[in-house]
């Protein structure tokens, strides 16, 4: 009840009331935390809110916070859903030419961060906290050299390593265990359809005369440039 009350204290004190599964999320982060478990996954489908938990996270540790992203809009909605929950919050950007190290919260472009000199400025910042947006792709060297580099694959201290996905299976059959300890938090799509916080899917076939033979595959899909080159036509988009 106590670790309740304090998470209910500093969540009526946001911008935004958090959804019943969102709090709950934070209390197991918490928890975990806690019981040393250091480097936590969260899987949640897309829409569900996870960047406002990115916020909701960072407000109440209260400590250096580096955010990954892999993408431009990414970045930019790391940004602006945090100051939408946290208005005070103290954000800075580092990708491209932007190099704004000197804030409690970091919001970084994978492929800028990876760099040397990059990495030696974010670990002069002491971050207490990585979270790392789109964590299926953690296995990747640019993620781990980041990771490993700032201290946080060691299983003692205080570092905080979160990921979070809504797809934590990779087609290349590469583990998210060799990063993450544990799964913390998990919902299903069915189950945010269920509770009424996603849309019901609604699909209607559309029978075209373009074939799919031929097209290569990679790691047990299609390869992206020949499905584009196949599909991606006058005649079947005008139908559509």
């Amino acid at each position: 009840m106590e670790v309740i009350s304090i998470f209910l204290e500093w969540h009526t004190m946001s911008q935004i009331e958090l959804r019943d599964y969102q709090l709950e999320a934070l209390q197991i982060v918490q928890k975990e935390y806690k019981l040393k478990i250091r480097k936590q996954l969260i899987v949640l489908p897309t829409g569900t809110g996870k960047t406002i938990i990115f916020a909701a996270i960072a407000k109440h540790f209260n400590k250096r916070t580096l955010i990954l992203a892999h993408r431009d809009e990414l970045i930019q909605q790391a940004a602006s859903k945090i100051k939408l929950y946290w208005p005070e919050a103290d954000i800075g950007i580092v990708k491209a030419d932007l190099a704004e190290y000197d804030h409690q919260i970091v919001v970084g472009s994978v492929q800028s961060c990876m760099y040397k000199k990059r990495i030696k400025r974010l670990k002069e910042q002491d971050f207490q906290i990585l979270i790392v947006d789109e964590a299926h792709h953690v296995a990747a060297n640019s993620y781990q050299r980041i990771i490993k580099k700032l201290g946080f694959m060691r299983n003692t201290g205080k570092k905080l390593l979160l990921g979070f996905t809504a797809t934590p299976e990779r087609a290349d059959n590469l583990g998210l265990g060799d990063t993450f300890q544990k799964i913390v938090f998990m919902r299903s799509v069915a189950t945010m359809i269920t509770q009424g916080y996603l849309c019901p899917v609604s699909a209607r076939r559309c029978l075209t005369s373009v074939s799919l033979d031929g097209i290569r595959t990679q790691h047990g899909d299609f390869q992206v440039g020949d499905l584009a080159t196949a599909v991606n036509v006058q005649g079947r988009n005008e139908f559509i």
